[in-house]
């Protein structure tokens, strides 16, 4: 629908991002209002979503992955949702100089709109 209105790509996807912040969560199901939603979760990373729709950013549809696993390079960052900064080079430094942003990912928000059954959901 959105590819036809506009003449775009349905197919081309534009970029992904995943979420790097482990206390942005959002209490509610994202139907409620996606707007506050997409800016309270999306840094979640529970959450990984690709713009897609169109070559022009950020593309017109987000398609949403939850609880992804991401592997860059050889590495595992992202498992199952879980961001381990710890696996990266540096990351432990980071953390030991840290504490709190060590204590975050330690203990992650889980919240990130997810409506019944535990999907993203319009209703």
């Amino acid at each position: 629908m959105v590819a036809k209105k506009y003449n775009i790509d349905p197919y081309f996807v534009h970029s992904w991002h995943a979420g790097i912040h482990p206390a942005c969560r959002f209490d509610h199901p994202a139907s409620e209002n996606f707007e506050r939603w997409s800016g309270a979760a999306f840094g979640n990373p529970r959450l990984l979503h690709f713009h897609s729709c169109g070559k022009i950013p950020p593309g017109e549809i987000s398609i949403n992955v939850v609880d992804p696993s991401i592997r860059l390079d050889d590495a595992l960052i992202w498992e199952k949702g879980v961001l381990h900064p710890e696996r990266l080079r540096g990351g432990d430094m980071l953390l030991a100089r840290f504490p709190d942003l060590a204590q975050a990912f330690q203990n992650p928000a889980k919240e990130i709109g997810l409506g019944p059954a535990e999907r993203l959901s319009f209703s």
